[in-house]
This record gives structure tokens, sequence and C-alpha cells, in this order.
């Protein structure tokens, strides 16, 4: 079956913006505040901060896929005009699965990369203090010691929920609605800019970067969302079991 006809996204850059406020800052402080209360006021320790974590997480995810459906809708499009469909499945599954490769080897040489320039500026300990600290909520997360159920719910977070999320909005509406201002080139430099600032890292944000400007690319050319969808989550399944699979050691 091939792909049906796809309309050119002609979104406003206010959308993009609001899209992201809601859903990066407003949704997350409105958990942790509702959180803290119930916490309060019922003296529990059952609300950890692990299940906060990824309770706001959740309701991000959720929100950034809601939030730019809604608009794409109201706007007069169809998740199809952002690359949701199954007409290629087939030949996505196997893109997504090589592009997780390349994602990770992305990630890889551009973490070491990164982190060569970090010690050619600081010294090697404080390289690996501003490591330790941007690692630390994963790792805390994907602790051995957590409870099954938890480590099982944050594997569907980062592996499912999290990369539809992220390329519904960064690649199917934020590039989409660039490109058609400024073209695919400046699209994929800014929305992958964004990409990389917004997950608040400073040794990861070159490689972040660099698998934005990948994603953005793997979209491009083959006119769907489901390759990167599944490049994205294999890649972020694979890290999160290598980060819980040293918790064992």
């Amino acid at each position: 079956m091939g792909q049906r006809s796809r309309r050119i996204i002609q979104g406003k850059l206010i959308d993009v913006f609001m899209i992201m406020l809601v859903s990066m800052i407003m949704i997350p402080l409105l958990v942790a505040t509702v959180a803290d209360f119930v916490v309060r006021l019922t003296n529990s320790e059952v609300i950890t901060e692990s299940i906060v974590t990824m309770v706001a997480m959740l309701v991000q995810e959720l929100s950034f896929i809601w939030l730019t459906i809604k608009v794409v809708l109201t706007s007069g499009y169809k998740i199809v005009d952002i690359g949701l469909h199954l007409d290629t499945w087939f030949r996505d599954l196997l893109l997504g699965i090589l592009g997780a490769i390349g994602l990770l080897l992305i990630n890889s040489f551009g973490g070491r990369f990164s982190i060569w320039i970090f010690e050619v500026l600081f010294s090697q300990e404080q390289v690996a203090a501003l490591m330790e600290r941007e690692n630390s909520v994963i790792v805390e997360l994907l602790q051995p010691s957590q409870p099954m159920g938890q480590f099982v719910f944050l594997l569907l977070l980062v592996g499912v929920l999290a990369p539809i999320a992220e390329e519904v909005f960064f690649r199917g509406y934020a590039y989409s609605v660039l490109r058609s201002k400024w073209g695919s080139t400046i699209a994929a430099v800014v929305t992958s800019l964004v990409f990389a600032m917004v997950h608040l890292y400073t040794i990861h944000f070159l490689p972040i970067y660099l698998l934005g400007l990948a994603l953005c690319y793997l979209y491009e050319r083959s006119k769907s969302l489901v390759p990167a969808i599944i490049a994205h989550g294999a890649m972020n399944l694979v890290i999160a079991w290598l980060t819980y699979s040293q918790g064992l050691i």
C-alpha cells in the first residue's frame, strides 16, 4: 500500500510555544504542587520522590500528545499530515530498527566527544561530578532496589510514551511548522536545539542535539513518524536497560 497524500502543516509559532509552556512548565509544576499537598495532608511516606517524578513525566508526555493532536485537528489538518500512519508499516519498522542502531552510535560517539571537550576546559573531577548530577535522576529511577512494577512502568514510559510524545511534537508538529516557514535545514537545526535545551543537560547537550538532527532527517526522508518513534523508543530502552544492568553489578 502506498502512502496517502499529506498536506503541509502551516501552523503558528505561538501554538508551538504554548504547547511547550503548558507541557513542560505548567504541568510539572502542577503535579509537584498537588503531590506536595497530598503528602502534607496525609503525612504519607508512600508517595516517594521517584513516584512524583514518574507521574510528572507521565502527565507531561500525555499533555504533549493531547495538545499537539488537538492543535493539529482544530487547525483543519489530520494526524496523517504530521506523519502518523501505518501505510508503510513494514518499511517503517525496518527503518526504525536501522535508525535505532544509528542513534545509539551517534549517542555514544557524540557523548564521548562532548566529554572530551569538557575535559579540555575543566578538570576530570569536575566533569565526573557534572556527569553524575546529569545522570542522577534516571540512575535513581532505575535502581534494582526499586519495585519491579515501578521498573516496568518506567520502561513503558521511556520506551513507548516518551518517544511517541516527543516525536509527535518536535518532529511531527514543531519541525513541520518551522519547515513551512524557513525550510527543512533551519527547521531541523532550530527544533534540534530546542529539543536538546529542554532536556536541561550540559555535557549531554551535544549528543541530544545530534540525535534531534538525526530524527529530523529520518522523519524527512521517510515522510512518516513511525521510524523515528521506533528508533527513539528502542534507543531509550537500550540505554535504560544498560543503566539498570550497571546497578546489578
